[in-house]
């Protein structure tokens, strides 16, 4: 007769008694102890994941450079006020005295009240006010000078015109975009030195951006006849009393 296990056979066989058979018994305080081991390790498996997560999000987040903190109105007056103050060409033709001296002598830029405007690459002749737009900032010039990053902000900040408005100074003087325009229809720069005189044209400011938290971008253009003006970005860097310029870029000039 084979043998199966349960029974050994190294060992003669006989019918096992009832108390061989009975299965082994845990008392409780044992099956206690075993669920409270239980329990503790699933624990510490839950709360080992979300720690282990934030531990791991803090990380990310204090290595990752926190966003440049946005311009304020008191920046962007700053801004505009050390652009506007620059000292711009003034036309020589048949409008103004054709000598060196008056040439050399710096005169007052008439500010305009509306910013430049983002003009689409695509546009009928004469259909923007401005040069500001993707094609005049693709230039290898441009690339150079500021990121892409920090040229498209600009773009996108001047899709809409904004007020712009600084105290009158010495070399700066405030005036009315439509007025200007008014004057300008047919491109009569008589009838603007007339009502403007002894002034070095008009000059228009974009909405400045913020490249880092310590640098700020800004396009102006400035005219002062049909064969006068000047397209500039300039790169300003934040000091303790406002904005200085650091470098300028020569976009065009006519």
């Amino acid at each position: 007769m084979s043998k199966e296990y349960p029974f050994n056979d190294t060992h003669p066989a006989h019918p096992s008694s009832p108390a061989d058979l009975s299965p082994r018994r845990m008392s409780w305080p044992r099956i206690l102890r075993v669920c409270l081991l239980v329990a503790s390790l699933l624990a510490i498996v839950l709360l080992a994941k979300p720690i282990t997560s934030s531990i791991t999000g803090s990380a990310e987040q204090s290595a990752s450079p926190s966003p440049p903190a946005a311009l304020s109105k008191q920046d962007v007056i700053l801004i505009w006020t050390a652009v506007a103050e620059q000292r711009y060409p003034v036309y020589a033709g048949a409008s103004e005295v054709d000598t060196s001296r008056m040439r050399a002598k710096r005169k007052p830029v008439v500010l305009l009240d509306r910013s430049t405007q983002t003009c689409p690459v695509e546009r009928p002749e004469q259909a923007c006010g401005s040069n500001l737009d993707q094609k005049l900032l693709s230039s290898t010039a441009a690339h150079r000078f500021v990121s892409a990053k920090a040229r498209q902000a600009l773009l996108l900040a001047n899709a809409a015109q904004v007020q712009v408005r600084l105290p009158e100074s010495t070399y700066v003087r405030g005036a009315s975009t439509d007025h200007v325009d008014a004057l300008l229809t047919d491109i009569n720069w008589p009838a603007f030195y007339q009502a403007y005189p002894g002034t070095a044209g008009y000059l228009q400011l974009s909405v400045p951006v913020v490249v880092d938290g310590s640098h700020s971008l800004v396009y102006a253009e400035q005219r002062c006849d049909g064969r006068c003006g000047t397209g500039m970005l300039y790169l300003l860097a934040r000091t303790g009393k406002g904005w200085k310029i650091t470098k300028r870029l020569e976009l065009w000039v006519s």
